[in-house]
């Protein structure tokens, strides 16, 4: 872990004009801008600047949010548990490097067993899932360690991206945040930012899509704590 401080996640999000609008399409999208960022005691860091249609991270943020406030990596036989210094994405990224060398029946087992739970948690849990085809990096939200973090480990073809998705894409980073503080803020902003969307659009699909959205935060489920951490 880079920081111990019970750190502050930010996802701020700005509506901009859709440069893909089509008045014909029966799907509205609340284009804008997200900003991931983390507010530690001595600094405030950019992790990802991107412009994209955000009710898609907005209400995959909303249905995962119990498997992100409590679920924990996934555990495998014969692998240790992350370590104390050791990030989610770093951890997933260990357990995926056992099957490099396999192959025949034994590959098939490690999919079966390995390849699987490492999927579908990061189903749940990667920000490139809430934002599919957006070129975002495979940046991971979740619980470890009895608190909230955010990691990256990025992979090959991250690296050798040219959109601009973060400002520390040159390696390996992880930060540890106060969980139950980022999802109290994490509402609101996206209330605010559909409200916006809603007052200022003429769009009736994506009046519709704010709405419903809105709705959907409405219905939130009322957690007492998350990463079963005494802290929070």
């Amino acid at each position: 872990m880079e920081n111990n401080m019970p750190n502050q996640l930010h996802m701020d999000m700005d509506v901009l004009p859709n440069p893909y609008f089509d008045p014909a399409s029966p799907n509205g999208e609340t284009w804008g801008r997200l900003r991931v960022h983390i507010v530690t005691e001595n600094e405030d860091i950019l992790l990802l600047d991107k412009e994209w249609n955000l009710d898609e991270p907005i209400e995959w943020f909303v249905s995962h949010r119990s498997d992100l406030c409590h679920e924990l990596p996934p555990r495998f036989e014969g692998i240790q548990a992350p370590t104390p210094a050791e990030s989610i994405a770093r951890y997933l990224d260990r357990c995926w490097a056992t099957g490099a060398e396999l192959e025949g029946q034994a590959l098939e087992v490690w999919m079966d067993e390995f390849r699987e739970p490492i999927r579908l948690y990061r189903e749940r849990h990667a920000l490139s899932r809430a934002m599919k085809g957006s070129g975002v990096p495979t940046i991971t939200i979740g619980c470890n360690h009895g608190m909230g973090e955010i990691s990256l480990s990025p992979d090959e073809e991250d690296l050798g991206s040219k959109q601009p998705w973060t400002l520390r894409h040159t390696g390996d980073w992880s930060y540890s945040f106060h969980m139950w503080d980022f999802w109290d803020r994490f509402y609101k902003d996206a209330k605010t930012y559909l409200r916006e969307w809603l007052q200022s659009s003429t769009d009736p699909p994506t009046q519709n899509t704010a709405r419903r959205l809105l709705l959907l935060l409405s219905r939130s489920v009322d957690e007492t704590s998350c990463c079963n951490s005494e802290e929070l």
